[in-house]
């Protein structure tokens, strides 16, 4: 009876470890020369519509370049379904880098699983140092042509008269420009008043649901940091997703708060500059975490007692 016991025992362990959450990473290979392309691959397991992939920038590993990326789409190994992501990418120095583990994040911010580090050796192409040395050929001189310099003399004379009229159009415009009084200002609202109206009317516009995920992210990034900047006076207009993410640290916002406008803000570089497909779910994750984010850090309005 107690090996029966042990037996099942041991069924049920083997059974949950087939069903634990696996991350991959593969490289097609260890070494390359310099400028080479290289495919590295990253898989998850099983297929789970609640996982986020890591957010891979094109500087986020030191020393290599990012030259493409693929969108994460969903392949079969040995029968259970994976997502699946494929980064090209390429080095110009010669030595051995180190590319780090990546994280898998569940929605809730904790952490599924994590693929192993790897090292990729670049090397420089060999050079016969016993050949002799030969001069560059100097570039052969040719004496330039009406038909050649033709071209040249037409565009000086089209930008010529751009300039012109665009002085003759100012000039016309300031003559018959009236004097016009400025409209008193009308006062601001709260920051996240303004804030929380954008973004319900950016996901009422349903741009996700058309495929312009450049234009909600866009649109998406805009609102963060315009609250940020009328929340606490940040130049985030003119910082970099970092450099947002660093300022913060000195306002009155947790470190999950932090991390979830860094989660949304990378995911919006990676569209509007890298062209990269979210998935559905990441789009409303994203969306979410903006307006909590607003929510949570609305200061509180305290009514003193007469």
């Amino acid at each position: 009876m107690k090996k029966k016991i042990l037996l099942i025992c041991i069924a049920l362990v083997a059974t949950v470890t087939s069903q634990a959450q696996q991350a991959s990473l593969h490289i097609d290979t260890n070494h390359i020369l310099i400028g080479d392309h290289v495919n590295m691959d990253i898989t998850y397991q099983p297929a789970n519509n609640t996982v986020l992939f890591p957010q891979i920038c094109d500087t986020c590993i030191a020393h290599l370049e990012i030259i493409s990326r693929s969108t994460i789409d969903t392949i079969n190994i040995n029968g259970v379904p994976a997502l699946h992501q494929r980064y090209v990418i390429t080095g110009f120095e010669n030595g051995m880098f180190y590319i780090p583990a990546l994280t898998f994040y569940a929605t809730d911010s904790s952490i599924m699983a994590q693929t192993t580090a790897t090292m990729l050796k670049i090397s420089t192409v060999k050079v016969d140092t016993n050949m002799a040395i030969k001069d560059i050929k100097p570039p052969l001189r040719a004496p330039l042509t009406f038909k050649e310099i033709l071209p040249y003399i037409g565009g000086a004379l089209a930008i010529a008269l751009l300039i012109v009229g665009i002085i003759w159009l100012i000039r016309h415009y300031n003559n018959k420009r009236k004097p016009s009084h400025a409209a008193p200002a009308k006062p601001l609202e709260p920051a996240e008043v303004i804030a929380l109206r954008d973004l319900d009317a950016l996901w009422q516009k349903k741009l996700c649901e058309k495929g312009h995920y450049k234009e909600f992210y866009s649109s998406l990034s805009l609102i963060t940091r315009t609250y940020i900047y009328n929340q606490w006076d940040i130049a985030s207009l003119e910082m970099v997703t970092s450099e947002v993410c660093l300022a913060l640290k000195a306002t009155p916002t947790t470190p999950d708060d932090i991390h979830h406008v860094q989660q949304a803000l990378e995911m919006a570089d990676l569209v509007k500059f890298a062209k990269a497909t979210p998935l559905d779910f990441e789009n409303k994750n994203n969306y979410d975490a903006i307006v909590n984010f607003v929510k949570n850090t609305t200061p509180v309005t305290t009514i003193k007692d007469n």
